[in-house]
């Protein structure tokens, strides 16, 4: 398949400790259809943690982000493999990243780019067949960490790229808390929208079960009263009473269609006025409506009528 690429990246990290070395596996590309994107690398005993960073016909810098980016903590099927289904990937586009493996406790850096030459057809990006392998200079007490860069274009030229080095412990930090800020946003962004769906089921809930409740109760009656009271300072005289009971409640309630709501309005005594509803369904959404609505504030107290039976 070398001959249907245009660019392949493979990449190799050397972290020389205590006379031993670790040769970074190769990255393994796929494109996904209709649309995804998938990075992997073998397991290999030692490995805790693989992270890909990457940004489409975008630059990228080691501990950016970037627009595609992921973290695994577990290999699968003998691969560590991260996956976004959501990147839409054509041909000629360019992804740039840089990949993040903790291995033994410690953590390095490395960057590529992958050119993709044919998106259409599904094509698998597969792991580089060049012989070619860094040289592993092992020393005692030693922490080197190299970057290899390996390209193949129709010319056949392989330009060689070096890298300054790295921290392993300062890029094992940095990693880290990179991640620990993109999980903290990421938790916070899903909290917010729980938040927003589960409050207007809690407040249904709470009416529901007010409802249930009061038909309980009422079961045991011989009927069931419709009739509320509300209780504050009004006019001496109210000519319409219906009108006058419509325009109040339909702006401390919040209620457009209170009309079809209410009826039989009664102005027994100064500061009283009895009503009834339509139904048990709409007296419990009036008595809800003035828990949670400014009618209490604006001095009014609307409650069941004491002649309930």
């Amino acid at each position: 398949m070398g001959g249907n690429y245009w660019l392949f990246v493979a990449l190799w990290g050397i972290l020389v400790v205590h006379g031993e070395c670790f040769v970074t596996p190769k990255a393994h590309f796929e494109v996904l259809h209709p649309h995804g994107l998938r990075v992997s690398i073998p397991d290999v005993a030692g490995i805790r943690l693989f992270g890909f960073h990457g940004a489409l016909n975008e630059a990228i810098r080691v501990n950016q982000q970037g627009t595609i980016n992921g973290v695994v903590n577990e290999a699968k099927d003998s691969r560590w493999t991260f996956t976004d289904p959501r990147v839409i990937i054509k041909g000629d586009d360019v992804i740039n990243y840089w990949i993040y493996v903790q291995f033994n406790n410690l953590g390095y850096h490395m960057e590529g780019t992958q050119l993709v030459t044919d998106a259409s057809n599904g094509s698998i990006y597969s792991e580089s067949t060049s012989t070619a392998s860094p040289e592993c200079v092992c020393s005692p007490s030693v922490h080197n960490h190299y970057h290899y860069h390996y390209y193949n274009f129709p010319e056949g030229s392989n330009p060689s790229g070096n890298d300054s080095q790295e921290s392993s412990k300062d890029a094992a930090f940095e990693e880290k808390l990179s991640n620990l800020e993109h999980e903290l946003n990421r938790t916070r962004d899903v909290a917010s929208y729980v938040d927003a769906q589960v409050s207007p089921l809690e407040r249904e809930l709470r009416t529901l079960q007010e409802m249930v409740n009061y038909l309980i109760n009422s079961k045991k009656r011989s009927q069931i009263s419709r009739e509320l009271l509300l209780l504050g300072h009004f006019p001496s005289d109210i000519p319409f009473p219906m009108d006058f009971l419509e325009a109040l409640l339909r702006e401390k309630l919040s209620i457009d269609d209170i009309s079809a709501k209410i009826r039989n309005v009664r102005y027994p005594s100064e500061g009283e006025i009895v009503f009834e509803v339509s139904s048990v369904a709409d007296k419990v959404l009036l008595l809800q409506k003035a828990k949670e609505t400014k009618l209490i504030e604006a001095g009014y107290i609307l409650m069941n009528n004491p002649s309930d039976p």
